[in-house]
C-alpha cells in the first residue's frame, strides 16, 4: 500500500509539473491514481478478512 501511495504522489508531480494548468489528461491521471489507491486498499481489506 505504501507504494502504491509513493507511486500516487509521483503521478501527481509528473502531472502538475508537465500541465501546471488544468487540462483533461490531468485529471484522468488523478482519478486513475485515485482508483489504484482505493482498489490497493479494497484489495488488502478483502485479503485481511479472508484470512
Amino acid at each position: 500500500m505504501v507504494a502504491v501511495e509513493a507511486l500516487n504522489a509521483a503521478i501527481a508531480c509528473h502531472v502538475d509539473y508537465l500541465n501546471p494548468d488544468w487540462a483533461g489528461f490531468a485529471r484522468s491521471a488523478k482519478d486513475l491514481r485515485s482508483l489504484a489507491v482505493i482498489c490497493i486498499l479494497q484489495g488488502g481489506g478483502g485479503l485481511s478478512l479472508w484470512v
